[in-house]
């Protein structure tokens, strides 16, 4: 198999951080829903420096989670959570990780009717039937569902990424203009400067897929120096000047700004994303100089992707899918230039490998157009 790729091509793996059609990017906002509960009263947090917290969850907000007398915890220290006494909720989400959607959204109905379901519960509960329904392309049933979580739950925890499914959903629909419309009402609606500023993230990624960098770039400015948001916020504005940087034609000032991303403790989609960027520049750089080494090392850096980075369920699988797609590419690339038959045979298996698990993995993702 002989891969090749465009300019548009080109554009579309290095944007994959804020162009999605049918999946769900995730801004770092929040973790994977919990698939284990304790026995004890008290919900407990994991915490990323590897400490933990018990608490009584009281509400999951955007920004951070608050617990009954308890100061708030910001998602930026947040690896996991364990809630107490939730069999039935932890075996519906269960069934959702495992991508069992038909059988979770049943068990989500079910769980709905409980008038004694805690509020974050139903907050993730009406979150996790967006993106159920998204999965199964329910296009309209899922924007439906987006928008109930942002009435339902305004400033919550999935608050931006439901901003962020009305848009793509809206994309899928080929509304680009109403996604855009939807973005900004979102943004006017916020009340909260740095919430405001996360939304504009949802905007600067819609105008980055239309090749719209001088207008995209002050949004991911501006993130990434908001005061009062996540950390994670401004990782993914210095990520998308990252990628500005290399679509303006200046595939220096991108490396390095993408190499100090790979030094700092961001959340892995953003670090996945770092090394992808890297791997752009790295294979444009390589065929144009028909440098296999070159070559090499952009595959080392989409595979980090697939391995060091890869997301755990419940997480945006985005970022690995675009390092799926570009280690396909680098094999690809790399076998047409190998002389020596056995290893241009090898590269070219591996580069069928990568596709078909892409292809199995994620049926419907849009950088299965990138390869042939």
């Amino acid at each position: 198999m002989t891969l090749s790729t465009s300019t548009m091509v080109k554009n579309r793996l290095l944007l994959a951080s804020f162009s999605v059609v049918g999946a769900i990017a995730c801004l770092g906002l929040g973790v994977p829903s919990a698939s284990a509960q304790t026995k004890e009263d008290k919900d407990v947090v994991q915490l990323r420096d590897g400490k933990s917290a018990s608490l009584s969850i009281e509400s999951e907000n955007w920004d951070a989670i608050v617990g009954k007398g308890s100061p708030p915890i910001s998602w930026d220290n947040v690896q996991a959570i364990s809630y107490a006494n939730a069999p039935e909720f932890t075996k519906a989400i269960d069934a959702f990780n495992a991508g069992n959607y038909d059988s979770a959204l049943t068990q989500f109905e079910a769980l709905k009717e409980d008038a004694k379901l805690r509020k974050v519960f139903k907050q993730q509960i009406a979150f996790d039937t967006a993106l159920a329904l998204a999965e199964n392309d329910k296009v309209d049933e899922a924007i439906a569902a987006y928008q109930d979580v942002l009435k339902t739950y305004p400033k919550g925890r999935y608050h931006v990424r439901a901003v962020d499914g009305i848009a793509n959903g809206l994309i899928a629909k080929n509304d680009t203009a109403g996604a855009m419309k939807a973005v900004d009402a979102a943004t006017a609606d916020a009340g909260d400067p740095a919430l405001a500023t996360a939304i504009g993230l949802v905007k600067a990624r819609l105008l980055v897929a239309q090749n719209k960098y001088a207008e995209a770039k002050p949004l991911f400015v501006a993130a990434s120096s908001a005061q009062g948001a996540p950390a994670s916020v401004g990782f993914e504005g210095q990520l998308g000047q990252a990628t500005c940087l290399f679509q303006e034609g200046n595939a220096a000032g991108a490396e390095t700004a993408f190499r100090s991303l790979t030094k700092v403790d961001a959340p892995k989609h953003v670090l996945a994303g770092a090394w992808n960027g890297l791997g752009d520049i790295l294979s444009d750089q390589g065929r144009k100089k028909k440098d296999i080494d070159q070559l090499l090392d952009a595959l080392y850096c989409y595979l980090r992707g697939t391995t060091v980075y890869a997301p755990l369920a419940g997480e945006s699988g985005l970022q690995y899918e675009r390092a799926l797609a570009g280690s396909a590419l680098c094999f690809g690339y790399v076998s047409d230039l190998e002389p020596n038959k056995d290893r241009k045979k090898l590269y070219s298996d591996r580069a069928n490998e990568r596709k078909e698990l892409l292809k199995k993995e994620f049926p419907t993702s849009p950088f299965l157009k990138l390869l042939r």
